[in-house]
């Protein structure tokens, strides 16, 4: 049994010997280093969390470890994972989430600085326990926040408490009532909530003044502007260095300096606590203000921890120091197994090789989604018997390193798909021999499928697959004026300057020769290398071909380009559109969302620049509540954070 004050949430078993001490009194973490330091036999794989498990279920397709390390984050892991919310299974149940992780008590594990702008809450919103008002919802009995209805919070007649007035506010419950309140019951400064929450020595103030004079025109009718708090404060007591210290000035941030704290790697404020009491809090919290690791031949130890690290974690793609001084780091020169050397070789960089392909650039040039060998993402060890897995087993069957040289399958060559950084794997196709069931495009030499001719995406370089086709109903009255047998629908800077001497139109040829002639570079789609390093699509390109924007901002009334052509390709009068709305060429209609199939144009016009309509749109769009951008939270309609349980569902 622990003796663990972290404050109103509750330790959760996940939390203990996470590597981040969350009790006031360490008890969290104590003799977590001797767990740490210990070693595997040479027959074992040691997984991020210290436990040991044989080299045979490494890279098996089926989780092994409790954190998942011993198999690549695969779309088949993503979607087991997806579903902890709302299924009870062993994987969910047995889940450790990683040191820059928060645990939803689950089995769902969020990024963690979603305990500060709450961008991406948990599904069972446990992140916003005890405080819930932040977002507009109640919080209710056991910490739970009540997403529908008014009945969650006590009546205010008849209570002097300051607080419960201030959440009456937050969540637009009896506004005047609540204010009056407040101005009666309340202090200068309120804390709320009362209790620290997400640490015993971090708390949240709301300025009293702020929300007397909103109201003080007795505007009633309009919400609170700003829910969250006004000051964040680090005080009390907390263990730095195995002592006990108390703080009773601390210092406190504005909600938007407490925000910067999310670039932080994992939740630092306790480190930040014990810092600032030894005096060397920084107001740029940056890695120069870090130190040299302190290494011996086992661990280490970061500038500022206490405990130490088992040295396997330097260079190993995870950050473990808070400034991140253990990963990048040419101190250390041991290459450990099943480790991925970055391809910029001017700096020391790793990676696990689980982390390959997973979607996220963890080396610095990208090489370990993109590499000018192959593209990641499709080397994919889904189960023990296919090769990838056999490759990355490789380590330990016969100490043979191929990961770091392996090359790029014959077959992936010429197939209009760029798998490598460089492209090379789609260049000088012209003596390639396509399979007799694929097409092979007359300029490039690519081979595609036959179902991918006159389906309106580009797939040979030049677009010649979309040429000679059948019109399609649901194309643009200006694309008609384009002969289809040679020339592909081009909105150009002459077209702009007179659409009257010219046409809307180039020759095919033009198209994926490296030249841009479209505004948007929509002539060099599929050839063209956007700065994320892959290829440009259906994005818009602007601004002497420096930036790729999402299709979804182009015609939007916002100017997302510094020349402006995102806007200005729509060459018509917007008349009186709105912001986010696009406007049709009839000077009359403007329509929300332009390439949804809810919303049309007479003419159109709106679907000129979207994705093929057969492929699926993803809605990214965020919307801003409190001054925090955030995703609508699901309404699972959850009572209390199930663990190693069932979910009681609501009638």
């Amino acid at each position: 049994m622990i003796t663990c004050n972290i404050g109103l949430l509750c330790l959760e078993w996940r939390q203990v010997c996470d590597g981040i001490v969350q009790c006031d009194n360490g008890a969290d973490e104590v003799g977590c280093h001797d767990f740490e330091l210990q070693n595997c036999s040479s027959d074992e794989f040691q997984c991020r969390n210290s436990m040991c498990i044989p080299n045979e279920f490494l890279f098996d397709g089926t989780i092994d470890c409790m954190d998942s390390s011993d198999e690549q984050e695969v779309e088949m892991i993503r979607r087991i994972f997806g579903s902890c919310p709302t299924t009870t299974i062993w994987e969910c149940d047995e889940r450790l989430c990683r040191k820059d992780e928060f645990s939803c008590g689950d089995g769902q594990c969020i990024h963690w600085s979603n305990l500060i702008h709450h961008q991406y809450s948990c599904k069972n919103a446990r992140d916003l326990a005890y405080q819930c008002e932040f977002q507009g919802f109640q919080t209710v009995a056991n910490s739970i926040c009540r997403q529908i209805g008014n009945g969650g919070l006590p009546s205010l007649r008849n209570s002097t408490s300051c607080s419960l007035g201030l959440r009456h506010l937050l969540v637009g419950s009896e506004r005047k009532i609540s204010w009056n309140h407040i101005i009666t019951h309340c202090h200068d400064f309120i804390q709320y909530p009362e209790q620290p929450v997400l640490s015993p020595v971090l708390k949240m103030f709301y300025n009293k003044s702020r929300i007397v004079s909103f109201y003080a025109g007795q505007n009633f009718g309009l919400p609170l502007l700003k829910r969250t708090p006004d000051l964040i404060c680090l005080n009390g007591t907390f263990i730095c260095n195995g002592t006990l210290i108390t703080s009773a000035n601390g210092t406190c941030w504005s909600f938007e300096s407490y925000l910067l704290f999310a670039n932080l790697p994992f939740f630092p404020f306790s480190y930040l606590f014990c810092q600032m009491v030894k005096n060397e809090l920084q107001n740029n919290l940056s890695r120069e203000n870090s130190q040299p690791l302190i290494i011996n031949s086992q661990s280490f130890i970061c500038d500022e921890f206490f405990y130490p690290m088992a040295i396997r974690r330097i260079n190993d793609g995870y950050i473990d120091c808070l400034f991140g001084e253990d990963e990048q780091n040419d101190q250390y020169n041991i290459t450990l197994p099943y480790r991925y050397r970055c391809s910029d070789l001017s700096i020391t960089q790793y990676v696990s090789y689980h982390l390959l392909g997973n979607g996220i650039e963890e080396c610095a040039d990208g090489s370990d989604e993109l590499s000018n060998a192959l593209n990641w993402h499709y080397f994919r060890c889904d189960t023990g018997e296919e090769y990838p897995c056999w490759v990355f087993r490789s380590a330990y069957i016969d100490n043979i390193d191929r990961v770091n040289s392996i090359q790029l399958s014959f077959h992936r060559y010429c197939d209009s798909v760029r798998d490598t950084r460089d492209g090379h794997d789609e260049k000088s196709c012209s003596q390639w021999v396509c399979p007799q069931d694929m097409h092979q495009c007359r300029t490039t030499g690519q081979c595609i499928n036959k179902d991918d001719l006159c389906d309106g995406d580009f797939d040979c370089d030049n677009g010649e697959d979309e040429l000679n086709c059948s019109v399609a109903k649901s194309r643009w009255i200006f694309e008609a004026q384009c002969n289809n047998t040679k020339e592909h629908f081009c909105i150009t800077q002459h077209f702009l300057i007179n659409q009257t001497l010219y046409r809307p139109c180039i020759d095919y040829w033009k198209a994926g020769d490296g030249q841009l002639d479209c505004i948007g570079g929509r002539d060099e789609r599929n050839v063209f290398v956007c700065p994320d390093h892959t290829i440009l699509g259906d994005r818009f390109l602007c601004d002497n071909a420096t930036k790729c924007l999402s299709h979804t901002v182009i015609c939007n009334g916002i100017i997302d380009c510094y020349d402006q052509t995102d806007e200005l390709i729509c060459f018509w009068t917007r008349h009186n559109c709105s912001r986010n709305y696009f406007p049709c060429y009839d000077n009359k209609t403007c329509i929300p969302d332009r390439c949804s199939p809810k919303y049309n144009c007479r003419n159109n016009e709106h679907l000129f620049w979207c994705p093929n309509p057969s492929e699926k749109l993803f809605n990214t769009s965020t919307a801003s509540v409190s001054g925090i951008p955030t995703k609508s939270l699901a309404n699972p309609k959850l009572h209390g954070y199930c663990n190693r349980g069932f979910y009681l569902w609501s009638g």
